[in-house]
């Protein structure tokens, strides 16, 4: 019978890149968990994952909270538009100063006209597309 400790590794696997897992370090960094205590989820021991636990994982990485505990379900949650886009910003805020983050600045700026302009922009290079 699949555990939530076997769920993990899947997880792992799933997030990992270039057909290897995601460690067990890197995993735990992200969730406030050291290696060994991954290690020690992974491997079934008692009490050693907590709701706060799940929870973490549920939000890190947009995990289907259903699936996490009872392997019912598809691993990830479905994303949104409006998910994705939190998620860059997200990560673009606490990463280096780069072009990124200086776009998303000189954005939080502008005024409703200058929405409304660059609406007007995107509108022609969207039609410029289809032409």
């Amino acid at each position: 019978m699949e555990t939530i400790g076997d769920r993990i590794i899947l997880l792992r696997e799933a997030l990992g890149e270039n057909g290897r897992k995601m460690s067990q370090t890197e995993f735990g960094k992200k969730i406030g968990l050291s290696q060994t205590g991954v290690a020690a989820i992974e491997n079934n021991k008692n009490g050693c994952i907590t709701n706060s636990n799940i929870l973490s994982i549920v939000r890190e990485f947009h995990v289907n909270e259903t699936w996490l505990r009872t392997g019912e379900g598809e691993m990830f949650l479905p994303t949104t538009r409006e998910s994705e886009i939190a998620d860059f910003i997200s990560r673009t805020v606490t990463g280096p100063d780069n072009v990124k983050k200086r776009l998303i600045f000189a954005l939080s700026q502008l005024s409703e006209d200058e929405w409304g302009i660059l609406e007007k922009i995107l509108d022609k290079m969207e039609n410029a597309g289809t032409e």
